[in-house]
């Protein structure tokens, strides 16, 4: 969770406003990721998945996801 939170403060501050889903995954052996979803506008959002090994370190950022809802 330390790195996490470290991650979302170096983010620009409109950024860190906008997030507003959080979830964690893991995949039985260990490995385990953080998935959040940051809105780019108001109807506009992109998916971010921060990966971690075993060990608990970092090793990929994924920006996936680009979804648009209707208004």
């Amino acid at each position: 969770m330390a790195d996490y939170q470290d991650y979302m403060q170096k983010l620009p501050p409109k950024k860190r406003e906008r997030v507003s889903f959080v979830n964690t995954l893991e995949d039985g052996n260990g490995q385990h990721a953080i998935v959040v979803e940051m809105w780019v506008t108001g109807n506009t959002s992109w998916h971010y998945a921060l990966i971690y090994d075993k060990d608990n370190k970092r090793i990929k950022v994924v920006k996936y996801g680009y979804s648009r809802t209707m208004s």
